[in-house]
């Protein structure tokens, strides 16, 4: 709870879309993976080009067990990446939901 209070006070400061982004992720250790979906999905507009929007989405899609939509969203955000390092971490989690 403390970390989700923590990002309520830096949104004051500083209410870009990656900040609101880590507070769904935090918001979800707190509430659960559909309601930081839900957050996370309001950001769409301003984090469709963003690759870590998209693993996050799949990451809490996997959760919910919505493998499909989650295998998409990891295509996404792997199509929105070509930096080698970033790709291999969005791999791992992409042949784990094939697996």
């Amino acid at each position: 709870m403390q970390i989700l209070l923590l990002y309520d006070a830096l949104i004051c400061h500083l209410p870009s879309p990656v900040t609101r982004l880590h507070r769904a992720i935090a918001l979800g250790q707190v509430l659960g993976p559909q309601v930081a979906l839900d957050e996370a999905d309001t950001l769409a507009r301003d984090l469709d080009r963003y690759y870590l929007y998209h693993a996050t989405r799949a990451a809490l899609l996997r959760e919910l067990g919505r493998t499909a939509q989650a295998r998409q969203a990891d295509e996404r955000a792997l199509g929105l990446t070509v930096n080698p390092a970033e790709r291999a971490c969005e791999r791992p989690d992409a042949e784990i939901a094939d697996g």
